[in-house]
């Protein structure tokens, strides 16, 4: 018959895969008609999971609008990945030297040593630059 066989099988998953995607920005587009009328809650955000909800134990985000919201999240997650680079940067300090850096210490003890302060300048400019210039 001319409504079965693995075309019109493609043909109607397509259509279901369209319709869902359609339904999901519908929703979005209501909820985000529902939130810009009532006050903002950031418990309605994404990341607000069971079994903690949303975690916010300092109070941070009371009294703030979606903008500082979102402001906050990007520096959380930048701050995440600064910590996530500084834990590499400690562990691969022990085996890998750059040139004219080989006689300081690996690890923390290097901050402790003359030698090290070209390569303490170099990480404060670098990473100056990032904040100011590319992450702004």
């Amino acid at each position: 018959s001319p409504t079965s066989g693995p075309g019109s099988a493609i043909a109607l998953g397509s259509v279901a895969t369209v319709g869902a995607c359609m339904a999901g920005l519908v929703g979005r587009r209501l909820r985000t008609i529902k939130t810009s009328r009532a006050a903002y809650d950031p418990a309605c955000e994404e990341g607000a999971t069971q079994p903690l909800g949303f975690f916010d134990p300092l109070g941070f985000t009371k009294g703030k609008d979606a903008g500082n919201f979102r402001k906050f999240r990007v520096a959380e997650t930048k701050h995440g990945r600064v910590a996530m680079m500084a834990s590499i940067g400690t562990v691969v300090s022990h085996s890998v030297k750059f040139p004219g850096l080989e006689n300081v210490l690996a690890g923390l003890g290097a901050l402790t040593t003359e030698a090290a302060l070209p390569g303490i300048a170099a990480l404060v400019v670098f990473s100056g630059f990032l904040e100011l210039v590319l992450w702004k």
